[in-house]
């Protein structure tokens, strides 16, 4: 298994050119060597700032703070699709891709 994360977008700060990945020590040796040949690396000032990111304490107030605005928004999208005519089997847990039966919909013009 490989796990892929960073904090532009799965944490919401923007501009933070910081990821990680987390998997079998061949695969890590091999993405560390292509990405310092390509840009560098991230700059050490940045991931030492990213470290205080991680604390525990700080995920779960964020993690909170990301579903308290973004819960709301999937509802508001799920109730427009279902007005516009699309039924879904089942509703996204924890993204906003909405896998949807369009097969109710009238025809095209």
């Amino acid at each position: 298994m490989i796990l892929f994360d960073g904090l532009t977008k799965n944490w919401r700060y923007p501009g933070w050119r910081c990821t990680w990945i987390v998997g079998p020590r061949t695969v890590i040796d091999a993405v560390s060597s292509t990405g310092s040949f390509l840009d560098g690396g991230g700059s050490k000032p940045l991931q030492r700032s990213a470290v205080s990111l991680l604390d525990p304490a700080v995920v779960e107030a964020e993690t909170k703070a990301i579903r308290q605005a973004f819960v709301p928004k999937r509802a508001l999208l799920l109730e427009g699709l279902r007005k516009a005519g699309m039924r879904f089997d089942l509703d996204p847990q924890g993204t906003f891709y909405c896998w949807a039966d369009v097969s109710a919909l009238p025809p095209p013009h």
